[in-house]
């Protein structure tokens, strides 16, 4: 079943994406914003946000347990 939601989708000053957000009933998602940068020490800076490859993969996850438990 397909519900309601409400998502914001964030842009920075050059119109690329930074951010935003998605809440429905039991989920609430914050967007990575803007790149992860490089830190002091030449590695990649720590997330802010959430990834959609993260979503997908989480969504899959469910897919397949639920075939898995309903013997599919």
């Amino acid at each position: 079943m397909l519900q309601e939601f409400t998502a914001t989708n964030d842009v920075d000053e050059d119109g690329l994406p930074a951010g935003g957000n998605v809440t429905s009933i039991g989920l609430s998602i914050e967007w990575q914003k803007g790149p992860r940068g490089i830190d002091d020490y030449g590695e990649l800076g720590e997330p802010n946000g959430a990834f959609v490859e993260t979503l997908i993969a989480a969504a899959l996850q469910r897919i397949e347990w639920y075939q898995e438990v309903n013997g599919s």
